[in-house]
Formats: C-alpha cells, structure tokens, sequence
C-alpha cells in the first residue's frame, strides 16, 4: 500500500552555494530498494503542500 503524499525539504549544493527546494514524495514499500515515490520539487513550501494535498485528494476513494 501506498503512503500519503507529503512535503520533504531538501538542499542542493552548486557552485553558487546551497539552494533550498521542496520536494512532493511519499513512501511506496519500504522491502523495496526505491522506497520513495516523487511527484515533483518545488521552490515554494506553499506550492508544494498544494500540490501534495492535490494528490492526496485525488487517491482518495
């Protein structure tokens, strides 16, 4: 069984410097060795809670 969508912060290191994303994931099987699902990254925290109440709105039966 899949898990919810939810809201991951991450950090990508560049030549620039760190840059601070948001990432739409949830976790699909944790016997797999790909546990987690992604559905895309965000610069926004509030783009990405949007998106992953979206998605979870649309799994629901």
């Amino acid at each position: 069984m899949k898990g919810k969508w939810f809201v991951e912060e991450c950090f990508c290191y560049s030549g620039d410097g760190p840059s601070h994303w948001y990432q739409v994931i949830r976790l699909v099987d944790p016997a797999k060795a790909k546990n987690k699902e992604y559905a895309g990254i965000y610069r926004k925290k509030s783009e990405a809670n949007a998106e992953a109440k979206r998605l979870n709105s649309e799994d629901t039966p």
